[in-house]
This record gives structure tokens, C-alpha cells and sequence, in this order.
């Protein structure tokens, strides 16, 4: 089964793998398999954009 750490991470959630197991567990827990994976997209999106922003003003502040 999956836990919360699992939906953030999108490549876990879109793998081929998992997408049998997932549509099931969303099936048995009255989910919505689409928004599912839009939000995980959308955390991991946010999370590199977080980090290529602190990667940039750590650049500035050496420079």
C-alpha cells in the first residue's frame, strides 16, 4: 500500500510499475487517481524550484 511520503514523489506514483497498484488504492479509498498525480507533480515541481532558487541566491551571495 502506499503512504503519504509516496505521493510526493512523482516518479514513484507515474511509474509503470506502480500504476496497477495505485489506480487499485485509489479505487478502495475513494480517490481521485488524476489529482492524485497532479499534486505530487505539483510538490515535486515546487520542491526543485525551491532548491534551484537556493542554489541561485547561495551563487550571489559568493559572488
Amino acid at each position: 500500500m502506499y503512504t503519504i511520503g509516496e505521493f510526493n514523489n512523482s516518479t514513484n506514483i507515474n511509474s509503470e510499475k506502480n500504476t496497477v497498484e495505485l489506480e487499485q488504492y485509489c479505487k478502495d479509498e475513494g480517490l481521485n487517481s488524476t489529482q492524485l498525480r497532479r499534486d505530487a507533480y505539483k510538490s515535486s515541481k515546487d520542491r526543485r524550484n525551491s532548491i534551484i532558487e537556493n542554489i541561485s541566491t547561495l551563487i550571489k551571495k559568493i559572488i
